[in-house]
């Protein structure tokens, strides 16, 4: 994601906000392909992006939400399809989906705008109100499972296959399940500790063999640059993903954790306040011999488990 493309967005959006009082609409062009024309600005009072084309006989279905209306009108030899965001609140995560969008007619200039549309489409699970107050524990988290992926299941399954499995924002009882059935249960703990948490049964009860990630972080002051904040590792997963439809779907499952993309590259927004050093991270076969509880052996009125293992006591299934 291109951050000074983000930076120069929103100065357009501001500045068309203020030319627009007392008026209808303003826009900027942004990019020129050869089928579609992509403009940002305002419509009454409206942050907008509008999409242009000469293909007057395109017949695409309108799709909104009660975050973005999408309309389409003719204008001459033109046909224009525009995108009203309706909550400002939501300004930052719009600005990136212009900045998306743009990136299309950017890579492929002969995109179409049925092309361009569907990606629009694509980022509607996106528009939802924000978290201010994302708890530390959760960016602790997303940090070590980004970096699960960054620096070692990117390099063993490859970047697609990888994202394909990252199933952790979507609430799974495991954090990533491969389609072999190799799964990884990865695990932050603070640096020194010898225990792990394991929040329910279902984390390490599988029939199939998985992973136990373990990985110690110590917290460190936010102006350590040398330590990984949430923009550091997002920036290093997305400078690998090269699928542009792996990207939204990364992006998607950020949205499931209530963070977005210009939330999580601005360096004063609060989520990168958080930086930990990372000293290890130990791999552990969890199958039929590791000391785990399963579902079979707790009595059926037991209905929530939560249990510690010593990592100390594991020596015999690390990897």
């Amino acid at each position: 994601m291109d951050i000074k493309r983000l930076d120069e967005y929103a100065e357009t959006f501001r500045r068309n906000k203020i030319r627009t009082e007392g008026e209808n609409s303003a826009f900027t062009k942004q990019i020129i392909g050869s089928n579609v024309t992509l403009y940002a600005g305002t419509h009454f009072d409206s942050y907008a992006i509008a999409i242009a084309t000469t293909d007057n006989e395109i017949q695409i279905e309108l799709v909104s939400t009660i975050f973005i209306k999408s309309t389409k009108s003719v204008q001459g030899n033109k046909t224009m399809f525009l995108l009203e965001l309706k909550d400002e609140k939501l300004l930052s995560i719009f600005i990136t989906l212009a900045v998306d969008l743009e990136s299309i007619v950017k890579n492929e200039t002969s995109a179409t705008i049925q092309t361009v549309y569907n990606r629009y489409i694509l980022w509607l699970d996106m528009f939802k109100p924000l978290r201010e107050d994302v708890p530390e524990n959760v960016i602790k988290g997303l940090i070590n499972e980004l970096n699960l992926l960054d620096s070692y299941l990117f390099e063993l399954y490859g970047p697609n296959q990888a994202i394909d499995a990252w199933i952790g924002p979507k609430m799974a009882s495991k954090d990533f399940t491969f389609e072999s059935g190799i799964w990884y249960e990865a695990k932050a703990i603070s640096f020194g500790s010898d225990t792990v948490k394991i929040s329910s049964i279902e984390q390490l009860d599988s029939e199939t063999e998985g992973y136990l990630v373990v990985s110690s972080y110590e917290g460190t002051s936010k102006v350590n640059n040398k330590a990984i904040n949430l923009k550091s590792i997002f920036s290093s997963v997305i400078e690998k993903l090269e699928d542009e439809q792996k990207k939204i779907q990364f992006y998607t499952s950020l949205s499931k954790l209530d963070l977005d993309v210009c939330q999580i590259l601005d360096d004063l927004s609060y989520v990168n306040n958080f930086r930990y050093i990372h000293h290890s991270t130990k791999f552990y076969l969890v199958n039929d011999s590791f000391p785990r509880l399963v579902k079979n052996n707790i009595p059926e009125k037991v209905v929530k488990v939560e249990y510690a293992l010593s990592l100390n006591s594991l020596t015999e299934s690390t990897i």
